[in-house]
């Protein structure tokens, strides 16, 4: 179960970071511009994406997670480092239009220099 994004505020934070946080909770329908500026306002630690214009607040992330990411990120790494032209990326925030702003937890980038788009 994903917990409610206020439930995940912290006493230390401030007013603004709990006013963003509020309004990044789960299920939240916005544009990315308005996403992206409310997620800079964020405490640190806070994670949501935003898919087809609806935000997800991430949860605590078990072992039972962590162990096989560990292992995708390795595999993607010895990938990319055999294979020119290519990068692999951890939990990076990626803007793939005007209603979407997912963070994968891997992923293998084709570099435009070679034959990305």
């Amino acid at each position: 179960m994903i917990p409610r994004s206020a439930d995940r505020v912290t006493r230390n934070v401030s007013k603004v970071q709990a006013d963003a946080v509020f309004q990044l909770e789960n299920g939240a329908r916005m544009d990315q511009k308005t996403f992206h500026a409310l997620y800079l306002k964020t405490p640190d630690g806070f994670k949501a994406e935003l898919i087809g214009g609806v935000v997800y607040v991430a949860s605590p992330t078990p072992p039972r997670h962590g162990r096989p990411h560990a292992r995708v990120v390795h595999w993607l790494g010895v990938y990319a480092d055999d294979t020119p032209g290519t990068d692999v990326l951890d939990n990076t925030t990626n803007v793939l239009g005007t209603d979407s702003e997912p963070e994968p937890d891997a992923c293998l980038v084709v570099l435009p220099s070679t034959a990305g788009a």
